[in-house]
């Protein structure tokens, strides 16, 4: 009969695992009373170890899912990584020259005293933007310690995707005057139609004043030169600082080192005075600069 019952449960249980996708919810219920109206313990026993093996198989097939998600998901994350890092190396690779600070040019005059006309021309194609910074020339030194005073400054930030060059005239420095006369007045320089910033004005001897600084215009920061000290017996004085630093230093008499090289003070300047002997020794106006700051796209 034991036999005889096991054989029938199981061949119920096996029907029904082929039929539970199909059985409505009444038949199995009337399935499950009636084998265990036959054989409570046994039936009992038999479908604990079919929900066992049920369980047991959704288990395994479950952690293979999910194995495989989890393979899945570290391939592409080092598909991600990979594809990073490469990027970063290419980026590496090429210096970063699509952003940042990129170059700088600097034109200056022909001489410390002498303007010119030049071109600024883009150094590279990844050139999008630039800074530019200019001064004006510095105003001569009359006869008698009346100093000139210095250009005007100018800084501006330009936006030239769709620009390759730009024309620009360095101001000069104005002429020394000696004894009796004015000096000169410096000259403007200017980038294109952008921005520029005029000379300083030469030193009045024939009303004992300084120069006038110069003026900038155009650029987002504009500043006025330092203006010309005025006539002193006191003692030789320097030239009117610029934006970009101090004039050259004052001479006393005739005779002592003439204003050139190192001590002609910085660009835009005005010029140096001199006291006691009326010739010889007043200064010159330095010549105005430009400076280009050249960026990329960063």
């Amino acid at each position: 009969m034991s036999n005889n019952m096991d054989n029938a449960i199981s061949n119920l249980l096996t029907r029904a695992k082929d039929s539970a996708t199909t059985a409505t919810a009444e038949e199995l219920v009337y399935l499950a009373k009636a084998i265990e109206a036959v054989a409570p313990g046994e039936s009992a026993n038999f479908l604990m170890q079919a929900a066992e093996d049920e369980v047991a198989n959704i288990t395994n097939t479950g952690s293979a899912k999910v194995s495989d998600v989890n393979s899945a998901g570290t391939t592409q994350v080092n598909a991600v990584n990979t594809a990073g890092a490469n990027q970063v190396a290419a980026l590496l690779a090429s210096g970063g020259t699509t952003g940042g600070l990129l170059n700088v040019q600097i034109f200056e005059g022909a001489s410390w005293t002498s303007g010119r006309s030049t071109t600024w021309t883009k150094s590279s194609s990844d050139i999008k933007k630039i800074r530019v910074q200019l001064v004006g020339g510095g105003g001569g030194s009359a006869g008698y310690n009346e100093n000139g005073g210095a250009g005007g400054y100018s800084e501006k930030i330009i936006d030239v995707s769709g620009i390759s060059s730009i024309s620009i005239t360095i101001g000069s420095g104005g002429s020394r005057g000696d004894w009796g006369s004015n000096g000169g007045a410096g000259s403007t320089t200017s980038f294109g139609s952008y921005l520029s910033g005029t000379g300083g004005g030469g030193g009045i001897h024939s009303g004992h004043d300084g120069g006038a600084g110069g003026v900038g215009s155009g650029g987002q920061l504009n500043i006025r030169g330092g203006g010309g000290d005025s006539h002193s017996s006191g003692g030789a004085s320097a030239g009117a600082p610029s934006y970009f630093g101090g004039g050259a230093a004052g001479r006393y008499a005739n005779g002592h080192a003439s204003n050139a090289g190192s001590e002609s003070g910085a660009w835009g300047t005005g010029g140096n005075g001199q006291l006691t002997t009326h010739n010889g020794n007043s200064g010159p106006g330095h010549a105005g600069a430009v400076v280009v700051w050249e960026y990329g796209a960063g």
